[in-house]
C-alpha cells in the first residue's frame, strides 16, 4: 500500500474504485485523489435516497471515526432524468418487501427489488430509483408482487415519482416533494 492511502479499522484494507469502460475495468485516477481515498475515516454504513427531493440519488454515510454522519448531495445537472417508484400491497407486507420491479425502456430492461435493509446498520429509501439517462421513450413497468402475481403499469405521463398500488394497474403520480 502506498503512503497516504486510506485504511479500514483493521489498517490493512485500502480503497479503490474501478470504472467499467467498454468492458474493461480501469483504476479511476480521480478517485485516487478524492475525498474518499485521502480520508482517514472508516465508513461503516451507507444509504441512498433522494434526500433533497430533486430527482437524483444522494448518499448518507456514517463513519466509525471522523464525523458521525456525512451527507453527500448529488447536484447533477440532469435532475429529474429518473423515475422513482414506491410499492404498496394489499397484504400485511405493506411496503411490498421482496417485490421485483422490471422497468422496460424499449429494448433495455432494468431491475430492482424492494428491500427491508440495504447494508450494515443502514437502510436506503424505499423509493426504487431508476436513472433514465437520455431515454425519452415510453415507460412500462412490470411488478412481480411478493405473492407471485405479475402486474403491468404503463400510464406514466412523464418522469418523476409514482406510487404503484397492487391490483390497480395504474401508476399514481406524486409530487417530487412528497415523502410517502
Amino acid at each position: 500500500m502506498s503512503e497516504g492511502s486510506a485504511h479500514s479499522a483493521s489498517g490493512v484494507t485500502s480503497m479503490a474504485l474501478f470504472n467499467n469502460v467498454a468492458g474493461v475495468f480501469t483504476l479511476d485516477a480521480a478517485f485516487e485523489s478524492s475525498l474518499f481515498n485521502n480520508s482517514t475515516e472508516d465508513t461503516t454504513s451507507v444509504g441512498f435516497g433522494d434526500v433533497d427531493r430533486d430527482g437524483d440519488l444522494d448518499i448518507w454515510m456514517t463513519q466509525r471515526t471522523g464525523p458521525s454522519a456525512r451527507l453527500l448531495l448529488n447536484q447533477s445537472r440532469n435532475a429529474h432524468q429518473s423515475i422513482q417508484l414506491r410499492l404498496r400491497t394489499n397484504s400485511g407486507n405493506r411496503d411490498a418487501i421482496g417485490a421485483r420491479v422490471a422497468l422496460h425502456l424499449g429494448g433495455d430492461n432494468r431491475y430492482q427489488t424492494a428491500r427491508a435493509g440495504s447494508g450494515y446498520l443502514s437502510q436506503s429509501s424505499k423509493w426504487l430509483h431508476f436513472g433514465l439517462g437520455n431515454y425519452d421513450g415510453p415507460l412500462q413497468v412490470t411488478v412481480t408482487w411478493p405473492n407471485g402475481e405479475h402486474e403491468r403499469f404503463d400510464n406514466f405521463s412523464s418522469r418523476g415519482k409514482y406510487m404503484l398500488n397492487q391490483g390497480t394497474g395504474k401508476a399514481l403520480r406524486k409530487a417530487h416533494r412528497d415523502v410517502a
